[in-house]
């Protein structure tokens, strides 16, 4: 037990931030409920092993396809068998299926959208963003937005999900779908001098 309470548990970083892969297992929580799962495959399949430990389930999935739906795959299938999963899951198809909300600052959405766009396509400017966001991005880490999504075609909607302005940021969720019809979830955070302080995305699932 020892050994596999080592294995899950989350690693401090050298920067004082904690990653969420242990030795080989990434833990997940999905509401109150945790899971540990590993994936992998080669061209032509790909696999995914998700395990709850404290419900004692475990469900692989396996498939002859690069599919990146077989992670969500094998948590729906373990919501059919636990009741609180299930209903995290319901309640995210919720939110996910959510209408946008009004746009009173359409300058701001023009300029993050323009600014996502050339991230994709790796034209993006150092000068956009703030100081520490130059720092962690620039010149390597920005160019790996290119690579999955930059072959995902024109972009066909850019939805506002949620809007707040503080004294520190101004932040927005965005929607984004792409022509292949993959749907980014974006998080930006704009610092008062309206540089971007803050970015993050992840693909729907």
């Amino acid at each position: 037990k020892a050994s596999w309470d080592e294995i899950w548990t989350w690693p401090k970083l050298p920067d004082g931030k904690t990653s969420n892969y242990g030795f080989g297992w990434g833990t997940v929580n999905v509401g109150e409920t945790t899971y540990v799962s590993h994936g992998g495959g080669i061209a032509g399949f790909n696999s995914f092993i998700a395990r709850f430990p404290n419900e004692n389930l475990t469900v692989f999935v396996v498939a002859n396809t690069n599919s990146r739906l077989i992670q969500p795959m094998a948590i729906d299938i373990a919501g059919l068998y636990l009741p609180k999963v299930g209903a995290v899951l319901a309640a995210q198809r919720a939110a996910k299926n959510a209408p946008p909300i009004a746009d009173t600052d359409p300058e701001t959405t023009k300029f993050l959208r323009s600014a996502f766009e050339k991230m994709v396509t790796g034209e993006i400017s150092a000068d956009l963003f703030d100081a520490a966001m130059q720092k962690a991005l620039f010149p390597d880490r920005v160019k790996e937005l290119k690579g999955p999504l930059g072959g995902q075609g024109a972009i066909k909607a850019f939805e506002l999900m949620r809007a707040e302005n503080n004294a520190e940021a101004k932040v927005r969720v965005y929607r984004i779908t792409f022509e292949s019809g993959l749907r980014v979830n974006a998080h930006f955070a704009l610092d008062p001098q309206g540089k971007i302080s803050g970015a993050g995305f992840r693909p729907e699932q």
